[in-house]
């Protein structure tokens, strides 16, 4: 069992980079979350050691995740804040407003965490305007990011969340691939962008260029082409196919290509698992993990999982649960600190995927902050403690069985407690252990309902079971409530009184429906 206290701390130190102005409505469903518009700000670099556990070093935090840490609260609002610089621009454009006077008027803003918004915004509006005012634009964002105002970092995220949504803006502005490499080509001129940049631009963006642009990037696309049709997909063939060190051997014998590329060699070992089972997901995950800081960097890890979410519609035609599956991804990989927390409010704030990316960070973000302790406990085994039928599910079923008939003897909650921690459930398991204590306490009697909720309650404000465990618990009852009707005619009315209960408690959220048989 790992140390508890560890456990804890790491989910404390994950949900303190993920806090926010306004939390998320605690009514809404955590696979419905509502628009969340208030701005994010995240704490110091943590240190996840307990000083016995050797810890991972930090996460590399390099040219496309968070390179500035804010502990204040933004001066304003991300909406209000897109008003106020849109503005700035048209003054500069306009020339009522000197490159230094923009510099001082964000600096009064004290926005300094939305400045990858900000790359990302201001270049959008330049693609409606003159070639004039591109420039202009690209000239106004290298002074800025001479003068610190903006990080290179946030500059890469800012124009790598536009390329992104490039299928989007080519509906307004036709020839968006072609402006965009111009900017490329602008920033590497005025030394804002690393040389990797360019050499990491997306394929589908490659292929939108005209042929004499493209012509510049000719000898990357061959290559890039070259290792999807060969070392790439054996090699994700070979992790999900349970032999982890041809992998390794088929990544090596890419050489300096895997290296340039290894963002690629990533998302395609993601896109493989998903079409597997949770077997071949658990050995994509654990190949992640192990590889982390060796021949995959911070960057590789993060950009392909950037890029996942930002063409999340188009893999959705292939892979119709890829939200569900992406989401797992995302928090086991946080789990494993191979992605730093903050990732996901940087992706959030560059609303990268549009309307279903947007969604599928939200459902991580409220995840983390609604698990508490159990972050770690359940996501280590997101794959690994689904199948019913294996043998250490088996013996699950039977310590759960033994855990509340011993309740119902010593009504002692902290015994409970302890038993769950032994346990060490995942999700599935948890919202099993929820199942089954209604249940079970419906075939005694109302007395000793009564008691189950209370456990369930206590343990929920222990921090030993959180949100999704609770819903998870009665999706799981009322999915089985046929079988359990045939026992318990009147089971839909208990457990229509244990959600009434449960909502009163903030335990599940106030919209919640239960799903269908």
């Amino acid at each position: 069992m790992p140390h508890d206290k560890l456990i804890g701390h790491k989910s404390n130190d994950i949900q303190d980079q993920l806090q926010a102005v306004n939390v998320l409505d605690e009514g809404d469903p955590l696979y419905d979350s509502e628009d969340d518009r208030a701005p994010d700000y995240v704490l110091e670099e943590l240190d996840f050691s307990d000083g016995k556990t050797q810890a991972r070093p930090p996460v590399s935090l390099s040219i496309y995740s968070c390179e500035h840490r804010a502990t204040e609260v933004p001066g304003v609002e991300l909406d209000a804040f897109a008003e106020k610089t849109k503005a700035l621009l048209e003054d500069f454009l306009a020339e009522k407003e000197t490159a230094e006077g923009v510099e001082e008027r964000l600096k009064k803003m004290n926005c300094r965490l939305f400045h990858d918004f900000l790359v990302k915004h201001l270049i959008r509006i330049s693609l409606d305007k003159s070639f004039d005012d591109q420039r202009k634009t690209s000239t106004l964002l290298t002074l800025l990011c001479d003068t610190k105002v903006i990080g290179k970092a946030q500059f890469a995220r800012g124009l790598e969340g536009l390329i992104q949504r490039l299928q989007d803006v080519s509906i307004d502005v036709p020839d968006a691939a072609n402006l965009l490499a111009t900017f490329i080509f602008w920033a590497e001129d005025d030394s804002v962008l690393p040389a990797q940049f360019r050499e990491r631009l997306p394929e589908a963006f490659l292929q939108a260029l005209p042929e004499e642009t493209a012509a510049k990037f000719s000898d990357q696309l061959q290559t890039l082409r070259g290792l999807k049709e060969g070392p790439m997909g054996t090699f994700a063939s070979d992790v999900v196919g349970g032999s982890p060190e041809d992998a390794k051997a088929t990544l090596a014998g890419a050489g300096d290509a895997a290296r340039s590329f290894g963002h690629e060699f990533v998302r395609r070992l993601l896109l493989t698992a998903m079409e597997r089972g949770d077997v071949e997901r658990e050995r994509a995950s654990e190949m992640l993990n192990s590889l982390f800081g060796k021949e995959f960097t911070a960057d590789d890890v993060q950009l392909a999982f950037a890029r996942m979410i930002g063409s999340i519609d188009d893999i959705k035609l292939d892979c119709p649960r890829v939200a569900e599956l992406l989401s797992k991804f995302l928090l086991r990989a946080i789990v494993d600190e191979i992605l730093p927390p903050v990732f996901v409010n940087d992706l959030l704030r560059l609303h990268t995927g549009g309307a279903t990316g947007v969604q599928v960070l939200r459902k991580v973000k409220n995840t983390i902050r609604s698990s508490g302790r159990c972050l770690y406990s359940r996501y280590r085994k997101v794959w690994t403690g689904t199948d019913e039928t294996s043998e250490s599910y088996m013996l699950f079923k039977r310590q759960v069985v033994a855990t509340i008939g011993e309740f119902w003897d010593n009504r002692d909650a902290e015994v409970v407690a302890s038993d769950l921690q032994e346990m060490e459930p995942s999700p599935a398991q948890a919202a099993e252990f929820v199942r089954k204590l209604m249940h079970f306490s419906m075939e005694r009697s109302t007395k000793d309902e009564d008691s189950a909720f209370e456990l369930m309650r206590w343990l929920y404000g222990e921090g030993e079971l959180c949100r999704e465990d609770i819903v998870g618990g009665f999706d799981n009852f009322f999915r089985h409530l046929h079988d359990i009707s045939l026992d318990l005619p009147d089971a839909r009315d208990k457990v229509m009184t244990f959600v009434d209960w449960a909502k009163e408690e903030g335990m599940l959220p106030r919209r919640y429906k239960p799903p269908s048989a």
